[in-house]
């Protein structure tokens, strides 16, 4: 992503796995730094028809740590305003989604149907973690 499509608040360089957010309300003058290791953040693959029946980690999904790096940007545009709460939730959201896809047999997101996106809206209609 070119550095000037890069949201003002995504501190780190796009290339870093380590991203670095200043989560700061608008009117704070001190920022509030979140920093989070997407290569890191766990994924479970237990209990499904997929192929992995461990726990893995996103870095071992490249693919997956750039589809996260976007959707953070674009979490940032949307919640501006007051992202502290929002980006962290929706971070833990994604990893969620990913987790399921990777438990139905899906490694790639260009793999998943759009029958199986409809029966993820189910799930998560029915849970409380992406509330």
């Amino acid at each position: 992503m070119a550095s000037e499509l890069k949201h003002k608040r995504y501190l780190s360089s796009w290339e870093s796995d380590e991203v670095v957010l200043d989560l700061r309300h608008p009117k704070a003058l001190d920022p509030h730094y979140y920093t989070v290791r997407l290569d890191l953040l766990p994924l479970s693959g237990v209990g499904g028809v997929g192929v992995y029946q461990k726990t893995l980690t996103l870095g071992d999904f490249p693919h997956l740590v750039s589809a996260l790096k976007i959707a953070i940007n674009r979490l940032l545009e949307r919640f501006d305003e007051n992202p502290i709460s929002a980006v962290p939730r929706h971070i833990n959201n994604y990893t969620r989604v990913f987790s399921y896809l990777l438990r139905r047999g899906y490694y790639r997101l260009d793999q998943v149907p759009s029958s199986e996106l409809t029966q993820l809206a189910v799930v998560i209609a029915k849970s409380t973690w992406a509330k």
